[in-house]
């Protein structure tokens, strides 16, 4: 009974940390401290510069992987260069990330010819939605840093563009080219970690992988229908309250003197 007595404070402290680990941030996401920060890249084009560029979107919200209240995103007041900070994310694990009415424009030269050659594009992406890769989505921490980059390495080139030795190109976001490269451009699209807060993906980063992505399809629960651990609008996981329910029977039964082992004793 002694070591009952004392496993009783650990095995409480123990769930109030399971709880607290996986327990919904106040308000289902809602930011409880700092928000994580958001910076926009532009993916790197295979054979041209990019000398400037510059993003805007009107607004976003962020889903819940559980159903809970989403979560809330405030476009930037004008349109902002690569590399800023664009916007804020609040806290929470979150299965989607939507921005809508985005839109991009940079320009710059091709590689082999930037004294001669230049070219400037203006992109409508529409609603963009990234998806976490699992219906256990991606966490957003307090000062958290991250970048989303538009399109992927070598998405665009001076082919692609029509972009001559010696050209010149205008796309605007009205030209039927435009509707493709934006659609390229979204398809690709992703979130990352932006561990050394550069505003840019280093391979590093990107070799951890993304956090969400254009790409992953809209994360949906198991059969079962119950939410992820740590899930933004959940308590505790379930999962872990069973393991933390299996652990005290154990210890239980441990420090339980069998009714054999007592027996023995009362016979001596």
């Amino acid at each position: 009974m002694a070591l009952q007595r004392s496993l009783a404070p650990l095995l409480f402290s123990l769930s109030l940390l399971l709880f607290a680990g996986c327990a919904a941030p106040e308000g289902s996401g809602t930011a409880v401290g700092n928000p994580g920060v958001v910076a926009f890249a532009l993916g790197a084009p295979s054979d041209l510069t990019v000398a400037e560029g510059l993003t805007g979107f009107a607004e976003g919200t962020l889903a819940a992987c559980d159903g809970g209240a989403p979560g809330t995103v405030e476009g930037p007041e004008e349109a902002l260069g690569f590399t800023d900070v664009a916007f804020e994310l609040p806290e929470g694990t979150w299965c989607s990330l939507t921005l809508n009415e985005l839109a991009t424009e940079f320009e710059g030269a091709r590689v082999d010819d930037e004294e001669d050659s230049f070219y400037s594009v203006s992109l409508e992406l529409g609603s963009l939605t990234l998806n976490a890769p699992s219906i256990a989505g991606f966490t957003v921490g307090a000062d958290q840093v991250l970048v989303l980059e538009l399109g992927a390495p070598n998405w665009l080139s001076a082919g692609d563009l029509g972009l001559d030795v010696g050209g010149e190109v205008e796309i605007a976001a009205v030209d039927p080219e435009a509707a493709v490269l934006a659609t390229t451009a979204a398809a690709a699209s992703q979130l990352f970690d932006d561990t050394d807060e550069d505003g840019e993906v280093s391979d590093s980063e990107r070799s951890s992988g993304a956090p969400a992505a254009t790409s992953n399809p809209t994360p949906e629960a198991g059969d079962d229908g119950t939410p992820p651990a740590c899930s933004s609008g959940g308590g505790g996981s379930p999962s872990l309250f069973l393991l933390f329910g299996a652990m005290a029977g154990l210890l239980r039964r441990r420090a339980t003197p069998s009714a054999a082992r007592l027996g023995r004793a009362s016979s001596q």
